[in-house]
């Protein structure tokens, strides 16, 4: 996936893209730099939520974010109990 990445963001000219390669569970430990953003998808579903989401909170930058990327459920399945961590905002979205 980061090779990937890095072919995309270089054909986009997109240079100010650190990748990592490392495992949720030492995030803390990878002596990372403030984070502006952290992408993730349907990972996030195995990953321990809570504590995942305790250390992002420690590693975002004031400002940053957090985005879970889906391509499901439909608005009509019940949310996911991570859900409870997204606050409404006129800043968040649904992108389709």
């Amino acid at each position: 996936m980061i090779s990937e990445g890095r072919k995309a963001a270089a054909a986009q000219g997109t240079g100010n893209i650190t990748w990592a390669c490392g495992d949720a569970a030492g995030l803390t430990g990878m002596r990372l730099p403030p984070l502006h953003l952290c992408t993730t998808g349907k990972s996030f579903q195995w990953m321990n939520q809570d504590q995942i989401l305790a250390d992002l909170d420690t590693l975002i930058h004031p400002g940053g974010g957090i985005a879970l990327v889906s391509t499901s459920p439909r608005a009509s399945t019940p949310r996911p109990e991570w859900a409870r961590y997204s606050a409404p905002s006129s800043s968040l979205r649904r992108v389709t």
